[in-house]
């Protein structure tokens, strides 16, 4: 069904829906979409309808006005124009006259305006809440446990709570709850939502399930902080039209672990777009600051129209509209031939969303300056593969929903992670493979083609179903810009193993390597002729239980990759030229299945995007990571995870921040050798992006990651950045080892995304070239150049833990500040000469600072600040309280935070010696409310109390001066880039205009 859209602004400012209930006119054409901008001050367009419609009822209800659109569908002989949630709203009766043209009627309402807005000021004004606490009961039929009894009452509401735990019989409460005027209500309950199943009802309707599958602000309430399955949430109760008066609203726990369950409080208003937030209510703060913080609680963000800072510009209309992302030698572009970077975010949380909500959540980031949504399909194919088809096609249904929501925003999807060998446990038919019953296959994808062919069939289903919501399969849609074969998975990492191997696996990889001697020496005896006697697997202890070569059934022995490492203790056990002929194997054998993969879709399956063959790291990055990548060259794009993280000990769930875990806080700032996202060695032809990254918590130096990513992204030519990962949650208010959704990072993102979308800082002069050749390679010789090592991502140093120790391998030939300075590349096979500039003249080790070919970028990593200093965009980040005055090109930054990071960029696209429209931008450590640690006796903090929700940011305490003396305002913009009813005081000073930065705010508009 086609639909329509009649929005507007009342004066409050705030955006209304007009929903209309018409007695039907003759045949009417469907309604069709609206412009983008089409509010009720410049009508509603609808199509062939007679001029004359009786209006029976119609109603202003505050929505988020791009996010809802109208429907009108025939029901029982009228016409009924609905919410997408399918809401029939009826309020009062009228008519309205439309002016009709040759083929379309315009519906005039400029005259209705007046009325609307005094409606939608009474409906604003009037807004109507009802908060209920749960010890609140009218009747309470539930048993209490000691297991429920020891939590956190400062996560509670009203400090209390009502808890059930008994198998044998569920518990109920009913409350009766005073309404205090008619209209439509949306109902919140703060419940447990993990383990648990709860139920409710309005009088004596039948009971309705919560869905507990979106659970809202989700928080650990056990006091010590285990984990088991003691949380609140707010779950949403849907809709329903309430009239004024007393209403009993019953709930029921029944099911999950004991019939247990925890009820905190229950909302229900009238304000239908409100979404909850810890304990405040609707149209409330809560204020909750440590001293020395502010609470960071903004309002909900609602539309683009009013923010300042709004980059939706930045992007398309719609994404793919001139047709598909390609590869355009060592870039990308647009399908009209635009270059194009990508500012992005991994997205899984919105998959499953409500459309409404994924919608909101793809306009909230084309704002924000976010033009590519990564989200993976693991389960997808853990689904298809074991026949689970109802889940598959649910799950392939939320793909659709949020590429088309994502479409809608101009922002590309790219969908990965659709097989991932160190999470995907594989189980399959003898006639496709044998010996897989559940276990992980870390070779079976580059070897077997029946396996092969396999995941294949799962990929044109995947891709060749028609999308209901844009009417292309997603290997047609152009707003699909990346397709990735396999995440952080290859045959080059800790886990190729032969011990570990399914036997049929080993056997497998075995026979191959077999054929691959027999093709390069005639024989399998010559090969062993050629390699010497000695340091064969089967003398090793570690791969003694596997056997001898076995000549007679062409079953040769396997190094796992620990032994291709450039440590002393591989290089004794090994034989040299053997381990050199398995690496040749291996990676041939990889390169040549990610061409079979792309030619198939390509040519079979017609899919138009970019392949991303993987994007991992090696076993030993200075022997193997060259190689890794020339495997990628088998499609179209160069890709690397990499992480920037801390010591976080005592924890075995990684992924997760718990009470008793240790750790210290980190800067990059001061240690630049180990920055090791920013260290990028892009490959001569092919684009290169970093597809995942973060500045892991917990760490309080965090606001450096979005201003160096988009500096130093752009200093080496990075055609994307993807930040890992967005949450559910509109603002983080627990801890997340890789969260995004904080002022540190997605609050950094406005001028950080227009800085690296925008090319303020130019691509760095070539400063390394690597020519590498195969052969060297394949002798384990490995690279000059390459990225740091130590602290990497969290998987990373789990599957490893086990290796022998890694030594140190004394100074690099080229030094690894290089990727600070320029842009270093690579090529393997190529014909293009090295490089090798003099880093003298921009690398000061006695004054400790790096700087860029640009001039642009400085790095003081004594003091622990970077510097950018751009016509556009100029700005520092890092210990700023020891830089004292800062000085650049037309602004200088004075800063007594110990640590933060300001920058200033040009809004209307003019150098900032002459722009009229400035944005000042800060940031300092943010941490939820009452987060605690204790420092132990080895340095490292301990955490005693997770917090919760506001957000708290450190306070803001710094100035910046302008070079100029015709500015005139600095007003003070809210945590969604809307102008505040505050101004700073611009104060005018020796030919500078200076303004102190608010303390309680990150966005200051200047002109």
């Amino acid at each position: 069904m086609k639909h329509g859209r009649s929005t507007g602004t009342a004066g409050d400012g705030r955006a209304y829906c007009l929903y209309l209930r018409a007695s039907p006119p003759v045949e009417c054409t469907p309604l069709t979409d609206t412009a983008e901008d089409d509010r009720i001050t410049g009508g509603a367009r609808f199509h062939g309808l007679r001029p004359w419609l009786n209006i029976c009822a119609f109603c202003l209800s505050e929505i988020d006005a791009s996010a809802m659109k109208l429907y009108v569908c025939r029901r029982a002989g009228f016409w009924l124009f609905r919410s997408r949630g399918g809401r029939p709203l009826r309020l009062i009766s009228t008519q309205v006259r439309l002016r009709q043209g040759a083929f379309r009627a315009r519906l005039d309402i400029l005259w209705l305006l007046t009325v609307f807005c005094a409606i939608g000021v009474a409906v604003r004004g009037h807004a109507a809440t009802v908060w209920v606490e749960s010890p609140d009961a009218e009747t309470a039929a539930v048993t209490r446990h000691g297991w429920y009894s020891r939590l956190d009452s400062a996560h509670f509401s009203g400090g209390n709570w009502v808890s059930h735990y008994d198998p044998h019989r569920p518990g109920e409460l009913s409350y009766q709850v005073e309404v205090p005027q008619d209209g439509l209500y949306r109902l919140w309950l703060r419940v447990n939502p993990s383990h648990s199943v709860m139920f409710y009802r309005f009088g004596d309707e039948a009971w309705r399930r919560l869905d507990m599958s979106d659970p809202i602000d989700q928080v650990n309430v056990a006091a010590d902080g285990s984990l088991d399955h003691r949380f609140l949430a707010w779950i949403d109760g849907g809709e329903r039209y309430l009239h004024r008066g007393g209403h009993r609203l019953s709930l029921r726990m029944e099911g999950g672990i004991a019939n247990s369950g925890i009820v905190d409080c229950f909302a229900l208003t009238t304000n239908l777009s409100w979404v909850p937030r810890g304990m405040a209510r609707p149209g409330a703060a809560t204020g909750l600051a440590e001293e020395g913080f502010f609470a960071w609680e903004p309002e909900r963000w609602r539309s683009e129209q009013a923010s300042v800072l709004c980059l939706r510009h930045l992007n398309e209309e719609s994404a793919g509209q001139a047709g598909f992302v390609r590869a355009q030698g060592d870039s990308l572009v647009l399908g009209d031939g635009t270059p194009v970077r990508f500012w992005a975010v991994q997205a899984d949380s919105l998959l499953g969303l409500p459309r409404e909500r994924q919608r909101w959540w793809s306009r909230r980031l084309a704002a924000y300056g976010v033009n590519l949504a990564r989200f993976g399909g693991t389960a997808l194919f853990e689904d298809w593969m074991n026949g689970r088809r109802q889940r598959f096609e649910a799950g392939l249904d939320q793909y659709h929903a949020l590429v088309a929501a994502l479409r809608e925003a101009g922002i590309y999807a790219y969908i990965g992670h659709l097989f991932w060998h160190t999470h995907t446990a594989v189980t399959l038919p003898d006639e496709v493979f044998p010996g897989f019953d559940g276990s992980k296959a870390v070779a079976l994808l580059f070897f077997s083609e029946r396996f092969q062919d396999y995941y294949l069939a799962f990929l044109r289903e995947l891709l060749t179903k028609t999308n209901p919501y844009t009417g292309l399969s997603l290997a047609r849609e152009p707003a699909v810009a990346f397709l990735e074969i396999q995440n952080e998975s290859g045959l080059l990492f800790h886990t190729f193993n032969p011990t570990g191997l399914v036997e049929a696996e080993r056997a497998l990889v075995e026979r191959k390597f077999g054929d691959w001697l027999r093709e390069k020496y005639g024989s399998l005896a010559r090969a062993q002729a050629v390699w010497g006697p000695n340091n064969y697997p089967h003398t090793i202890s570690m791969y003694r239980e596997l056997g001898e070569d076995d000549l007679e059934s062409g079953r040769m022995r396997l190094y796992g990759i620990a032994h291709m490492r450039d440590e002393s203790w591989a290089r004794r056990q090994r034989n040299h030229r053997r381990a050199g002929d398995q690496l040749q194997f291996m990676v041939e054998a990889q390169r040549s299945f990610y061409r079979r993969l792309r030619a198939y879709l390509r040519d079979e399956i017609g899919v138009g995007q970019v392949i991303v063959p993987s994007n991992w790291t090696t076993a030993d990055e200075r022997i193997l990571g060259a190689l890794e990548h020339y495997t990628y060259t088998g499609a179209d794009l160069i890709a690397r995870n990499s992480y920037f993280g801390t010591v976080h000990e005592a924890n075995p769930r990684f992924y997760r921040i718990e009470i008793g875990d240790q750790y210290h806080d980190r800067s990059g700032l001061r240690v630049p050798e180990s920055v090791s996202p920013l260290h990028n060695q892009t490959y001569l032809g092919y684009p290169f992006m970093i597809t995942e990254n973060n500045w892991n918590r917990p760490n309080r130096f965090r606001v450096e990651w979005p201003f160096l990513a988009a500096a130093y992204g752009s200093l080496a030519g990075l055609d994307g950045w993807l930040f890992f990962a967005l949450g559910g949650d509109e603002w983080d208010s627990v801890p997340r080892v890789w969260g995004i959704n904080d002022t540190t990072v997605l609050g950094q993102f406005p001028a950080a995304a227009l800085i690296f979308r925008r090319g303020d800082v130019r691509i760095g002069d070539p400063v390394v070239h690597e020519a590498l050749s195969r052969q060297h390679l394949f002798a384990l010789r490995g690279q000059a150049m390459r990225p740091a090592g130590g602290l990497q991502d969290p998987l990373y140093r789990r599957l490893v833990e086990s290796l022998p120790p890694s030594e140190a391998v004394g100074l690099e030939a080229i030094d690894p500040l290089a990727f600070l300075v320029g842009r270093v590349t690579r090529e393997v096979g190529g014909d293009a000469e090295p490089v090798n500039v003099d880093l003298g003249p921009y690398i000061d080790r006695e004054k400790e600072t790096i700087d860029s070919t640009t001039g642009e970028l400085h790095w003081n990593y004594g003091l622990g600040v970077a510097t950018v200093n751009t016509p556009l965009a100029q700005g520092a980040t890092g210990f700023l309280d020891k830089a004292g005055r800062i000085e650049l090109a037309d602004i200088a930054i004075a800063g007594d935070n110990e640590y933060g990071a300001i920058l200033v960029v040009s809004l209307d696209g003019r150098p900032l010696a002459s722009s009229e429209s400035i944005l000042v931008q800060a940031a300092t450590e943010d941490r939820t409310y009452r987060f605690q640690t204790e420092q132990n006796e080895n340095g490292l903090h301990t955490i005693v109390n997770l917090g919760g929700y506001p957000l708290n940011v450190r306070e803001i305490n710094a100035r910046v001066s302008f070079k100029r003396d015709d500015l005139s305002r600095a007003t003070v913009l809210d945590g969604n880039g809307v102008p505040a009813d505050r101004e700073a005081a611009l104060v005018r000073r020796e030919g500078e205009m200076t303004v102190e930065l608010p303390s309680d705010a990150l966005y200051l508009w200047v002109r």
